[in-house]
């Protein structure tokens, strides 16, 4: 029953699916983990620009796959474990290093657009 196959066929979209599900008395199925893979171009121009300005790719859940060495100097080094260690809008709020180089002004524009990217990906259908 949890097969994400077996509910495409209804063309449900996510919300009628998990209103269903909930109808049901069971939780809905975690959303599927957006793609991480990045084309060649990408880590090409990451490597480019890395003394110049930093720079992240982000998946659907604005979590960084990939970085240069500016992000990586801007937000320190970032590690896979803990929830939202990689993620951009989390990191825009606690990493050390954004205000330093930022200035208040600039992280209060960083937190604003970071914020409203957040918003948009979450409005996303999965």
């Amino acid at each position: 029953m949890r097969s994400s196959r077996r509910w495409r066929a209804f063309e449900f979209a996510a919300a009628e699916r998990d209103h269903l599900f909930r109808l049901a008395g069971e939780l809905p199925p975690e959303p599927e983990s957006p793609g991480a893979e990045i084309r060649p171009g990408f880590l090409r121009l990451l490597r480019t620009l890395d003394d110049t300005m930093p720079v992240s790719i982000h998946d659907g859940r604005l979590d960084m796959v990939a970085y240069n060495a500016a992000a990586a100097e801007l937000f320190g080094q970032l590690s896979a474990t803990g929830r939202f260690r990689r993620n951009i809008v989390y990191q825009c709020f606690t990493a050390v290093a954004v205000t330093e180089v930022l200035g208040e002004d600039g992280v209060e524009e960083l937190a604003r657009v970071s914020t409203a990217e957040l918003r948009s990906a979450l409005s996303r259908p999965r």
